[in-house]
């Protein structure tokens, strides 16, 4: 299983954990909800790089700040100050 669904697995584990929920858990499977999607896109950009040996070096050039303006630019949102 690839990263981004083993954290996208333990973000439902922990958002479905029992009632009452505690706030921890839903702030810990929102984080990891998040970084499953940033590595998902960050794999799948690599996957598309022409480059093979240097993949692994790309995916981990992205950065979350400007991941996050880019998606705010394509989702027509301007990003809070």
């Amino acid at each position: 299983m690839a990263y981004h669904d083993d954290l996208l697995v333990h973000a439902k584990f922990l958002a479905a954990l029992p009632d009452p929920p505690h706030q921890a858990d839903l702030r810990r499977a929102v984080s990891a909800a998040y970084y499953a999607l940033f590595h998902l896109l960050t794999s799948e950009a690599a996957g598309n790089w022409r480059n093979i040996h240097q993949q692994a070096r790309f995916a981990r050039m992205f950065e979350h700040g400007r991941m996050k303006n880019a998606s705010s630019k394509v989702s027509g949102q301007k990003r809070p100050n």
